[in-house]
């Protein structure tokens, strides 16, 4: 687990919101009209979903983290599992 303080996180959402201000704005603003356009304002909601699912994929395929994974399944008990995965397909 990782501990910022509420300062820093501040500071990364501020950012995080400055470079998506900047990219559907400016650097790519006529893009977004389009979309929005063509699409509708749910466009950008849409947009903001795929965003994430690139970045957590691009997560999910870090060596360090696939590691983290594998040590995490190490302390998982399978037979608790495995019978609550047995119970949900019984229904």
């Amino acid at each position: 687990m990782s501990v910022i303080s509420t300062q820093r996180r501040d500071a990364i959402t501020k950012d995080g919101a400055a470079l998506f201000q900047r990219l559907l704005l400016e650097s790519c603003r006529s893009e977004t009209q389009q979309a929005v356009q063509n699409e509708g304002p749910q466009t950008i909601e849409y947009a903001f979903q795929i965003l994430g699912q690139v970045a957590t994929r691009g997560l999910f395929t870090d060596p360090h983290v696939v590691e983290g994974l594998k040590d995490l399944g190490k302390d998982l008990d399978e037979k608790k599992l495995k019978g609550l995965l047995a119970a949900d397909v019984q229904k």
